[in-house]
């Protein structure tokens, strides 16, 4: 798919403005010079910003400098290969290479710049129309064009056009011809879409012949990845050619071919004589030998875009599962609700880690890919209407500030603690609740802050579906620790800032099996036993957090 370009600017006027378009050059790297002493006559590479530093083939951009009748030179930096430019200047018959650290400059007679070629031979469709509607759209809503550099089919490429605004705030869009020095400035973008400057004609009448080089400096499908438009795709067939989220390709959608893997209609593509899978991203010809898929995502022509995924796991220190993120806004410990398996079922999941994945690299197959659901809020906006119920109309235990003693004959609606409030639902419905307060010494072996045994007021349930401690405490964004469990209680424990919390529910061996935990490992019980009514309730343990290791914790969940 590369042409052979032929595109030059030879005018100093027009080289000038076209400086202005590129910024001058600022924060792109000198590839090669070369001089030729019989014929006086320098050439100068100049490549693109690479996305690292320390790797050469990332450059996708090369402009080649030719200066004619090269004459003095001055040299104030001791290598301008190690360190991009700052900027470009030319300043009457002499240019200057400034740096952070110096400058290279020298005397000249003319100059020719050919803008841009390509460093390499790509091997998946590169991206050189777009249709005239979607970038309107993208201009109309605030796009910042700098510079549109393109061609016409019917010119050869050997015309290199450009259009693009020089001061913003100032100027309105200007107009410019590589080879000429005039100028034409325009009020707005339908303005300057719809002047007959090109031959007679508008920009609007021949775009369908417009051959994007690049924008704003970057190959158009690296200027592409910096609009954020998810997984989805908008894929439609118009005049013998694909359109795939703005971008035009030679081919059609064939109705009659399905992917055998998800079942979507391949697309036809003219330039490769093959199919695929607009979705999948995958070949669907057998014999085809290209080594990239057909389309590098995402939107499947973005091979430099970074996708937000995140690693979820459904219970701690269990199998990992990958998910995209469209939220983009999601952090290790969160929680989320995500789709999981053919069904689709919603299950909670907790996030291990949020990171981002370049496009072409997808860390899961996109086809398989599923998404993140929703975020889930914090336990404290969950909960808060219930919770602001039971303060405003309810009995308030208050040991918030105060380590005090209370009666566990006395019925409760709440209790307040440093950490937050607890209290117990039977079937999602409030209950009053008992509470017994322990405070071991200090300078003790057994010490913590608060040992809070909570149990049901009452243990007369007619219809029993489950019975569970409620809590504002954000256990959603706290770090998991571990879970305990033996004949006498299981629980968990979390790390929440500062503080160390423990949970859970009492068992003996008449009443085990009627606990289970949900996804945040908060234990509660499904089943009711008349016989042992008086054996269920919660132990709640807390203290300022010292390390994981904490055997002497465990101790407070044995009572009754």
């Amino acid at each position: 798919m590369r042409r052979e370009q032929k595109r030059y600017i030879h005018d100093m006027d027009t080289l000038r403005t076209y400086l202005k378009t590129v910024d001058g050059f600022r924060n792109y790297w000198i590839g090669t010079t070369f001089w030729d002493i019989k014929k006086s006559k320098s050439i100068i590479t100049i490549e693109s910003p690479r996305f690292n530093l320390n790797e050469k083939s990332d450059v996708t951009l090369v402009w080649e400098l030719t200066l004619y009748e090269s004459g003095s030179s001055t040299q104030m930096i001791d290598d301008f290969f190690a360190q991009p430019l700052t900027e470009l200047i030319l300043d009457d018959n002499r240019i200057k290479f400034q740096f952070a650290e110096g400058y290279y400059s020298f005397k000249f007679g003319a100059l020719s710049l050919r803008v841009p070629i390509r460093s390499k031979e790509d091997s998946y469709l590169e991206i050189q129309r777009v249709n005239l509607e979607y970038f309107l759209n993208l201009l109309n809503n605030g796009l910042k064009l700098d510079n549109l550099a393109f061609s016409f089919k019917s010119d050869n490429n050997d015309i290199c056009c450009f259009i693009g605004c020089m001061n913003w705030g100032e100027i309105a869009y200007s107009e410019l011809f590589s080879g000429y020095s005039e100028l034409k400035a325009f009020e707005n973008i339908e303005e300057m879409f719809n002047s007959k400057i090109f031959n007679g004609k508008s920009l609007k009448e021949r775009w369908p012949e417009v051959v994007i080089d690049n924008i704003n400096g970057m190959p158009f499908g690296d200027w592409l990845t910096q609009f954020n438009e998810g997984l989805k795709i908008n894929l439609y067939e118009k005049n013998d050619k694909i359109i795939i989220n703005g971008v035009e390709l030679d081919g059609w959608i064939d109705q009659s071919k399905n992917c055998h893997t998800c079942g979507v209609s391949a697309c036809y593509f003219f330039d490769f004589d093959a199919y695929c899978c607009p979705t999948c991203n995958i070949w669907l010809t057998n014999d085809v030998g290209f080594e990239k898929r057909p389309l590098e995502p995402e939107l499947l022509w973005k091979p430099n875009k970074l996708l937000p995924f995140c690693h979820v796991r459904f219970s701690p220190y269990k199998k990992v599962y990958t998910y995209y993120n469209p939220e983009q806004n999601l952090s290790p410990w969160e929680w989320v609700l995500v789709p999981v398996g053919k069904n689709d079922i919603e299950r909670e999941a907790q996030v291990i880690k949020a990171f981002k994945s370049p496009a072409h690299q997808p860390p899961i197959s996109l086809n398989k890919v599923k998404s993140v659901l929703q975020k889930l809020p914090s336990l404290a906006d969950e909960v808060s209407e219930t919770l602001n119920e039971l303060l405003e109309k309810g009995r308030v235990c208050d040991l918030s500030s105060k380590k005090n003693l209370v009666d566990p004959k006395d019925p409760y609606d709440v209790l307040k603690t440093p950490l937050g409030h607890f209290w117990l639902e039977l079937n999602n419905q409030p209950i009053q609740m008992s509470i017994n307060a322990i405070y071991p010494k200090r300078n003790t072996i057994l010490f913590v802050e608060g040992v809070y045994q909570i149990k049901p007021y009452s243990h007369e349930f007619e219809d029993f579906q489950h019975l569970k401690i409620c809590t504002d405490v954000n256990i959603r964004k706290a770090r998991y620790i571990d879970r305990f469990g033996d004949n006498i209680n299981d629980g968990a424990r979390w790390q929440i800032g500062k503080y160390e919390l423990g949970i859970a529910a009492r068992v003996t061996e008449c009443v085990k099996s009627d606990v289970k935990a949900i996804a945040m490992k908060i234990p509660y019980y499904f089943k009711w036993n008349k016989k042992h009514k008086e054996m269920y309730g919660f132990t709640v343990v807390w203290q300022y957090y010292k390390s994981d290791i904490n055997h002497n914790f465990f101790w407070h969940f044995y009572w009754f």
